[in-house]
């Protein structure tokens, strides 16, 4: 206990005198509404027009910095919410461009973005706080008895394939690292 003492009053003693980072200062609310505030920082959040084009990571999509290699058409998915192809037609003839080169694209201002299990780009929609929401495959946890009963009919190979399971979710980007965060699984 005496231990756990010294180490907070050295911490607070050590940094008490350092001046801050930066020279931003918030009233209570707005540290109740940080996330608005961060977010109004990048054109992703506080622009209400997107600029269409590539975007090779997270950090290009969210500062609305498209790549240089531009696109010229798209094919999309049975229910269009999954662009399937991107063509780019430099030369006069439609060439397809590698979708898993790229993080995100916006089409007609509509952002969507890259997902390996899904291999196509899926569309996002702006929600409460203009959270970007979308649908995508991710891994999910096998039901151990599935797994056991999958390896004992069909051995070795039904209990992998049996384990190695994915399911659709509702997703939120992370605004600050732009990793997927699941929120709920969809249901059949």
């Amino acid at each position: 206990m005496k231990k756990g003492s010294e180490m907070i009053s050295n911490f607070i003693a050590k940094n008490a005198t350092k001046t801050p980072a930066t020279a931003d200062k918030y009233t209570y609310a707005e540290i109740k509404n940080y996330d608005q505030i961060v977010k109004g920082k990048y054109p992703l959040y506080a622009n209400s027009t997107l600029t269409d084009g590539l975007y090779t990571g997270f950090e290009s999509f969210r500062n609305q910095i498209p790549a240089s290699e531009t696109f010229t058409s798209v094919k999309f998915g049975p229910d269009n919410s999954k662009i399937v192809k991107i063509y780019t037609n430099k030369t006069g003839k439609d060439k397809e461009i590698q979708k898993d080169q790229y993080y995100a694209l916006i089409d007609k201002g509509i952002p969507y973005i890259y997902s390996d299990l899904d291999n196509g780009f899926l569309k996002m929609n702006r929600g409460e706080g203009n959270e970007l929401y979308y649908q995508a495959r991710a891994k999910a946890t096998a039901k151990t008895g599935n797994v056991v009963m999958a390896s004992a009919f069909f051995g070795i190979i039904g209990g992998l394939i049996a384990s190695d399971t994915s399911a659709k979710f509702d997703m939120k980007l992370d605004y600050l690292n732009g990793a997927p965060i699941p929120i709920r699984e969809v249901k059949k």
